[in-house]
């Protein structure tokens, strides 16, 4: 199947059924999503921490401390450090969703592709003549019992 096929596929899917589908798909991204907005307005927040600044002290002015700078310095610095844990969270988010995708794409390829089970027959009749009974003459051919042990055994 390829691209337009499977194109043609979601688009004759009803309406609902779609939505529900890719919702069910996309929903965990959706909050993940969100979470890294807040973090990445976080980040912006520090990142543009201004620097420190003389101040009035009355008639004089006053030169910030040396720890006010260094205070200043380092909340820039982890505004950049976040910023980078949402950018190479956004790129693992993106990674996760092509991943699903395409798990979702190679699923729906199986199930359209994949061989009718074989219908089941009912066994030849038996030729004129044939024994009737099981072993000893006892019961209807073949026995009702012997068939339920097959089946017994063949659903294990």
């Amino acid at each position: 199947m390829n691209e337009e096929q499977l194109r043609a596929w979601l688009d004759s899917m009803p309406p609902d059924e779609r939505a529900a589908m890719l919702q069910s798909l996309f929903a965990s991204y959706d909050e993940r999503g969100q979470q890294l907005d807040t973090e990445q307005a976080r980040a912006d927040v520090l990142r543009e921490t201004p620097g420190a600044r003389m101040r009035d002290a009355g008639r004089f002015k006053v030169a910030a401390s040396p720890l006010e700078h260094a205070g200043a310095l380092a909340q820039r610095g982890v505004g950049e450090y976040q910023a980078g844990k949402v950018a190479t969270g956004r790129e693992a988010m993106a990674k996760q969703k092509e991943d699903a995708l395409q798990r979702l794409v190679a699923e729906i390829l199986r199930e359209k592709t994949a061989p009718a089970a074989p219908a089941r027959t009912a066994p030849p009749p038996l030729p004129p003549g044939a024994p009737t009974g099981a072993i000893g003459g006892a019961g209807a051919y073949p026995p009702a019992n012997a068939l339920s042990a097959i089946s017994s055994v063949l659903r294990r």
